[in-house]
């Protein structure tokens, strides 16, 4: 993928230098050293290249952007300012996305506006940004344009595209539920306490504990012949209550997902063959810690792996896919 490279930060800070409209994930540090310019960056420190995926924290890795649309603008909105979001998006284009794990922005979009019927006019696609596994800091996003650093604000750059050209997302998801009990939450959330497990009230952490559920495997709902994950984040025995990487919602069934015997292989089985239309790529940090991350399992693509992953909606354990076709 010619456009996703891992880069030095001096290579990248000459590229801003020469005017080209990127996209940038690193390590928030490095994020704020880089000159203004075109571009747009989030906090990611894991990425996939040729030689596979690894934790790299003195590197920048660049989707370049210059040559493959017409024109852009960027802007950021704060949590009660995502409506204007979908009204700035451009229409012939994409809209890419970034913003701040575990904050009010995250979740109001993806309570808010994942049920607003206007999400669906514009390829919207992007990630939540994050740190290195386990550690105490900030996730953020960075306006190149200003120099503004953001941790709870959603960074947006509208992509306008040629008049014969049009923006495609699509979505690889190794999981499918079970036939286990049906799941029913109370209300929506990125938390809960309880819930109907087959029309039955319980305390959805109890029920995790007492059948022993394997949390390394997401909820999945069906939305609309779509089947979508929900990981769970947390859940302690110390509390009471469940988290979720991307909220639950109570109009929703979900089961678990389907145990799978070799998920690497069937990550292989679904991939799309990469071609000249893909633009940008990217997948969920789950995926790097579960699937053998180490190794290229998606020969020919690079990319970042995030802490969640927008294909109009917040999705979790999901690689997600931008085409640009004419």
């Amino acid at each position: 993928m010619k456009n996703n490279q891992l880069i030095s930060p001096e290579i990248c800070a000459q590229w801003i230098t020469e005017g080209r409209t990127l996209i940038v994930a690193a390590d928030g540090p490095i994020l704020k050293t880089l000159p203004k310019g075109n571009w747009v960056g989030g906090s990611i420190p894991y990425f996939m290249t040729e030689e596979g995926g690894a934790l790299n924290r003195e590197q920048v890795f660049v989707t370049d952007l210059t040559t493959e649309i017409q024109d852009f603008s960027i802007k950021a909105y704060g949590a009660q300012e995502l409506k204007q979001m979908l009204d700035d998006r451009p229409e012939n284009g994409f809209s890419y996305l970034l913003m701040p794990a575990f904050q009010e922005v995250q979740t109001n979009y993806a309570l808010q506006i994942s049920q607003n019927p206007k999400l669906f006019d514009v390829p919207t696609l992007g990630w939540v940004t994050g740190v290195v596994w386990g550690e105490v800091a900030q996730p953020l996003v960075v306006n190149g344009q200003d120099g503004a650093v953001y941790t709870d604000q959603l960074l947006a750059l509208h992509a306008q595209l040629a008049a014969e050209q049009y923006a495609e997302l699509s979505i690889v998801n190794i999981y499918e539920q079970n036939d286990g009990p049906k799941i029913q939450f109370l209300e929506d959330g990125y938390q809960v306490e309880d819930c109907l497990i087959d029309g039955e009230k319980q305390n959805f952490l109890s029920y995790l504990q007492e059948h022993q559920i394997d949390m390394e495997y997401p909820l999945v709902g069906d939305f609309g012949g779509a089947q979508l994950n929900t990981s769970i984040y947390q859940a302690e025995e110390a509390a009471t209550a469940v988290s979720f990487a991307s909220p639950v919602f109570q109009s929703q069934i979900y089961r678990f997902a389907k145990t799978i015997e070799n998920r690497q292989a069937a990550f292989k089985a679904k991939l799309p063959p990469k071609t000249e239309t893909t633009l940008v790529a990217y997948n969920c940090v789950a995926n790097f810690m579960q699937l053998g991350g180490e190794e290229n399992y998606t020969q020919g693509y690079h990319y970042p792996f995030t802490f969640g992953e927008i294909a109009y909606l917040v999705l979790n354990q999901t690689m997600v896919i931008l085409d640009i076709k004419k």
